[in-house]
């Protein structure tokens, strides 16, 4: 039986003190740095820094709430360091919590609260799983965005506020060949710097733009080995980040249909590779790794699979006003390692060695129009719809095979969770009105309506009988 409710949210009124033209900009936070110089160069003249996590173009400086803005050269440097965008993010991020070695947002909240993670303006979520940012290359990503505290431009759980990642855009030659080739390793003294700690990534990147066409492709492989101690222990598998190989394919189009209107969209797949170490976590044993006797097989090979596809139309003088049109759909599936829960007593119907699973797929739609009134105030309507399907479940393997061979033989399947099927519908209207020139008035009301329904299912770690 599908469940409905209805939700009815007013945007806090926020009353905003925003700098006139010119002026350095303190309350707003950047990701560029300058270096000082001893030399008289005259003015400079800075470009305005224009954001659109507000769902529409503003010069950062007129924004009168705190944001936070990630450039390219700031994401190029940070990447050189790290791939991993959960590790890197924590600390370009303020209030973002601590890094965390693993590409699952899971543990991360902004401010405490939960942030709601954009790809081009399509939600990337994976329903309990949080938001894996190994999903996409870190090097097909242009600038972020950052929109702190709650908003009525989103909904769907930005009551933190909202992280927006947004892809490079084409270069304006005919054709340009971007490519990186990184070699790094994780503690290895020089007398053991082999190939068991050496890890690599390798992209490449072509873009162009003819008369009214753009185009971009990228494809990028990065193979990460084992992490070790400066005296040369390895250290203990980690949480997807040792010992797996990694691919993503990335394409964008896009055409000019007239000087207003533009049509741009983009895929994007990637496969996460199986966790396939031959080492093992040993209690007592100072986080270090030793080699297992018997390598752990799968007849389910742990891994992770991810596609976005993204359709935008865009029409910059409609009215008066500026419209954006969204369609996207979203597809993951996921394997986890196996685990073993011991020979002890386990409560009754549970397994002892299980994988958890998760597919998940979704699509859905968005749209806004935002028109200027009386030169003071800015409007903003729009719209959106989102149907979401999810399952997870959970592989079992026969103790005996286990036993005997070292493998997981996933020889049952049982729901871990309920499947659910969630379709949600959103309204909201945002208005900004310019008191004067240095203070301004921003609200907004949303409204949201959801249908969640939950098949009938007999959970794998249940008490049937109560706990």
């Amino acid at each position: 039986m599908p469940v409905e409710c209805g939700r009815f949210v007013v945007g806090a009124l926020v009353v905003g003190l925003t700098l006139p033209a010119g002026a350095p900009v303190g309350a707003q936070e950047t990701g560029e740095t300058s270096e000082p110089s001893s030399v008289d160069k005259g003015p400079t003249i800075i470009a305005p820094i224009i954001i659109t996590a507000g769902r529409r173009e503003q010069q950062l400086e007129d924004v009168p709430r705190a944001v936070r803005t990630i450039d390219n050269q700031t994401l190029e440097a940070i990447t050189r360091k790290s791939t991993n965008f959960s590790e890197t993010l924590p600390e370009l991020i303020p209030g973002f919590g601590t890094p965390v070695f693993q590409n699952s947002t899971r543990s991360l909240t902004l401010r405490g609260r939960e942030a709601l993670f954009l790809l081009d303006g399509i939600p990337i979520s994976a329903g309990e799983f949080g938001v894996d940012l190994g999903n996409f290359d870190p090097l097909t990503i242009d600038r972020v965005e950052v929109l702190y505290g709650p908003t009525a431009l989103y909904g769907n759980g930005a009551t933190g506020g909202v992280i927006q990642f947004f892809t490079r855009e084409a270069s304006p030659d005919p054709f340009e060949l971007r490519t990186r080739l990184g070699v790094s390793s994780f503690g290895v003294p020089s007398e053991v710097f082999t190939a068991e700690g050496t890890s690599y990534d390798v992209f490449a990147e072509a873009s162009g733009t003819v008369d009214r066409f753009s185009y971009l492709a990228s494809v990028s492989f990065e193979s990460t080995n084992g992490f070790f101690e400066p005296d040369g222990d390895r250290i203990a598998p980690g949480i997807r980040l040792d010992d797996t190989n990694d691919i993503t394919f990335f394409g964008k189009a896009g055409v000019d249909l007239t000087d207003d209107q533009r049509l741009v969209g983009f895929v994007n797949f990637t496969r996460l590779g199986a966790n396939r170490t031959d080492f093992i976590s040993v209690p007592g044993n100072d986080g270090n790794a030793v080699a297992a006797e018997r390598p752990v097989t799968y007849s389910e090979e742990p891994r992770q699979r991810s596609f976005f596809a993204n359709l935008t139309y865009e029409h910059a003088d409609l009215a008066d006003g500026t419209m954006r049109l969204q369609g996207y759909y979203r597809d993951e599936e996921l394997t986890q390692d196996g685990a073993d829960l011991g020979t002890g007593t386990l409560p009754p119907g549970w397994p002892r060695l299980f994988q958890t699973n998760f597919d998940g797929d979704a699509f859905g739609f968005r749209g806004d129009y935002s028109r200027r009134f009386f030169d003071r105030v800015e409007l903003t309507v729009g719209g959106d719809y989102l149907s979401e399907s999810n399952t997870v479940p959970t592989f079992t393997s026969d103790p005996e095979v286990f036993d005997e061979t070292a493998n997981f033989d996933a020889s049952g399947e049982e729901p871990q969770f309920a499947p659910t099927d969630i379709e949600s519908f959103g309204l909201f209207v945002q208005a900004d009105l310019e008191l004067t020139e240095d203070w301004s008035l921003s609200g907004g009301v949303r409204y949201d309506r959801f249908s969640f329904e939950a098949a009938p299912h007999d959970p794998t770690f249940g008490f049937p009988d109560g706990p």
